[in-house]
């Protein structure tokens, strides 16, 4: 083989190897993702972290909590952690708090995305919210780009006025790997601390925590999304239509008012 024959595959290789360094440089470092948890329980949660790293990497969970010991790392399965963590009765830790997923070695990851930590107190309200059809003008894949959703602003308000009464507990069938991006925005807009759920529906979600949390107060949906039949949802639970009008999220408060001053003397 010729020496310019040699050099022609040398230089073809070096600007491969630059090119791979170049789109290597480029691409959003591998992110710990701490998915949101709630319970009412006053034993244990259970957290869960999408890690990316090989089997049998040890983690561990950080978090602002009170009065809450991090248990032992475990192992990282299939880029999946899941860790249950002892709460104590001793201390006062009910509401929302934040947590991490962090190696168990210490050193820092190339990024984290904080979950929140949810305990109720025994007479803590939610209400489960299909999210999607609400909140945005665009598609979560516009997450990130030049041109992002942006939220509707009655929405927003009345999320707002309805967290200052319950716990927000969200469907959305944005994917997990956009949450990182999501959260960001949900922060960057101002939206109330909420516990979300990516990949998953309204009615499967609340029917899963309704077994541990008690029912929502109820669902709120699109007039579309509303579902049908004598017991529509969890535990009979009202499932209320709403849209992007102002007026929609008014009656809607009016209506979680009037349900909990209900409730409060049903349990006096």
């Amino acid at each position: 083989m010729s020496a310019s024959r040699w050099i022609r595959i040398l230089l073809f290789i070096g600007a491969a190897w630059l090119l791979s360094i170049i789109y290597l440089s480029r691409q959003p470092p591998p992110v710990w993702i701490a998915r949101d948890a709630i319970t009412r329980s006053s034993s244990f949660i259970d957290l869960e972290a999408r890690i990316p790293v090989r089997d049998g990497k040890l983690a561990r969970i950080a978090t602002t909590a009170p009065g809450i010991t991090p248990p032992a790392p475990v192992s990282v399965k299939k880029g999946r952690a899941q860790i249950r963590v002892p709460i104590s009765a001793s201390v006062e830790s009910h509401g929302m708090h934040l947590w991490s997923a962090l190696p168990a070695s210490g050193e820092a990851p190339p990024a984290i995305s904080n979950g929140t930590l949810t305990i109720l107190d025994p007479h803590a309200n939610w209400i489960a919210i299909d999210l999607d059809p609400l909140i945005a003008d665009r598609p979560w894949d516009s997450l990130g780009t030049e041109d992002p959703p942006l939220p509707h602003t009655p929405v927003l308000d009345g999320l707002l006025q309805l967290s200052q009464h319950a716990v927000l507990v969200c469907s959305t069938r944005l994917r997990e790997d956009q949450l990182p991006l999501f959260r960001k925005w949900w922060d960057r807009h101002s939206f109330p601390v909420s516990v979300i759920f990516p990949e998953s529906d309204l009615l499967s979600l609340s029917e899963l925590l309704a077994s541990r949390l008690g029912a929502p107060v109820f669902h709120l949906t699109t007039v579309d999304r509303l579902p049908e039949g004598e017991n529509r949802t969890p535990y009979s639970s009202p499932a209320f239509p709403v849209s992007r009008i102002a007026a929609d999220w008014q009656q809607v408060e009016t209506q979680l008012l009037n349900l909990l001053m209900l409730k409060e003397k049903e349990q006096r």
